[in-house]
């Protein structure tokens, strides 16, 4: 027996036999075409594509998410790199994908690293007294967030209670903004961060046991107090990847970006004078022969754990340490005065840089990208506001738009820009 069901869709109700079949009128004289649930929405909502490094939409409930992953190699520390600030390269062995509602803060998350705090479900309590931080400190276990525009609330349970928002950088715990005094009528914060942060809440008045809510949500807007709902989707590589895509949806993991280190044991070679060794007038560059590069005539970006990326000009018009890739070779000006005098030098100091833990890495991309087949993973839209980041670096999100919340926010916008006509 067929089970029917009702889909909604803009308002609109459809009786279905899903995910067999759904009979509706298209408007041709005669004609009835059979629909399956996921063509009515395909074709009645308009679809959304939005790349970043936190996207925030509002799609069909239910409806399967595409979304891409892209991957990016990781550099540790700050800074140009150079022989004097190493800084290695890490690649990624799976994707951590979170898709989650409007409200980012996950209380349970918040509560590995408080101060004189307890939960009961998402009622935060403090015992305030005069300043210091409560919940999320980052003394300990913090919860962090990518780059982006957020609004920061803070919904008062108890009744006269305050707090500050702090928000600290997550790879150096500096303080980055903070908000004091906010309270109930003035409770919001919004703030832009271009690193990965942690957002820690201080103490407020009156001193004592207060009750609160938290919540942070993706721009500029604050809005209704939403209870968390998030959940965290794996994708294990089956290699170690510094650089391509994945595609949750299909399963397809494209590398476009090849890794190496240099030990000390390859054919290097340079230009200098006739006999190949250091010239004080001019700095040689090395070279190597690498097949994996691009085609030729091709100048690509590249990373390095001891060399800041130069153009071929910029690396070609000085004494700076830098490095570039072009067309099959890695050239390198190395910067290290009179320990690199002669190619077997510089195969010494690459030897001396691996024997010690710190060797030299490229990572730089494929000529001809591989693809790997993986597992699919759907990613079903959650009701209303749907927040995705990804660890690996930006993602691209493609769905179908839920028309309420299009309409809604278009009513929106026209009372936003009636207000200001008014206001001229």
């Amino acid at each position: 027996m067929k089970k029917i069901k009702i889909l909604t869709v803009g308002g609109e109700s459809y009786q279905i036999t899903d995910p067999e079949a759904a009979r509706i009128d298209d408007g041709v004289m005669d004609e009835v075409h059979t629909w399956s649930g996921k063509e009515i929405i395909d074709r009645l909502c308009p679809g959304f594509t939005k790349t970043g490094e936190l996207v925030a939409c509002d799609p069909v409930e239910g409806y399967p998410l595409k979304v891409v992953s892209a991957i990016e190699p990781v550099q540790e520390g700050s800074g140009d790199p150079s022989p004097d600030n190493v800084r290695p390269l890490t690649g990624h062995t799976a994707v951590r994908l979170w898709r989650g509602g409007k409200n980012l803060i996950d209380p349970v998350e918040y509560m590995k690293d408080v101060y004189n705090t307890t939960l009961d479900g998402d009622v935060f309590t403090s015992d305030f007294q005069n300043g210091g931080l409560y919940v999320n400190t980052g003394y300990g276990n913090k919860k962090t967030h990518p780059k982006g525009t957020y609004t920061a609330t803070f919904f008062p349970v108890t009744e006269g209670a305050t707090c500050s928002f702090f928000v600290y950088s997550a790879a150096t715990k500096a303080q980055i903004a903070v908000k004091y005094g906010l309270k109930a009528g003035n409770a919001s914060f919004t703030f832009t961060i271009n690193e990965e942060f942690y957002l820690s809440v201080g103490g407020g008045k009156p001193y004592g046991m207060q009750s609160y809510k938290l919540q942070l949500e993706a721009g500029s807007v604050a809005s209704e107090y939403e209870p968390y709902r998030g959940e965290e989707f794996t994708m294990e590589l089956g290699q170690t990847v510094y650089g391509g895509s994945l595609n949750w949806q299909t399963g397809v993991l494209t590398v476009d970006k090849h890794w190496r280190i240099f030990t000390g044991d390859e054919a290097w070679f340079w230009t200098g004078d006739a006999n190949n060794n250091y010239n004080g007038n001019y700095r040689p560059l090395l070279y190597i022969t690498d097949s994996a590069l691009f085609a030729k005539d091709r100048t690509v970006p590249c990373w390095s754990s001891h060399f800041k990326y130069e153009t071929l000009v910029a690396i070609n018009g000085g004494t700076n340490i830098g490095c570039y890739v072009n067309n099959d070779l890695i050239g390198i000006r190395p910067g290290l005065g009179e320990q690199v005098t002669t190619i077997e030098e510089w195969k010494e100091w690459l030897a001396d840089q691996n024997a010690a833990g710190t060797p030299v890495q490229f990572c730089y991309e494929l000529a001809n990208p591989i693809t790997v087949q993986l597992t699919p993973r759907v990613i079903p839209a959650l009701p209303g506001v749907n927040t995705l980041w990804a660890d690996t670096g930006n993602i691209t999100v493609t769905g179908r738009a839920d028309p309420v919340a299009e309409n809604a926010m278009l009513k929106s916008r026209l009372a936003a820009l009636e207000a200001a006509l008014i206001n001229t």
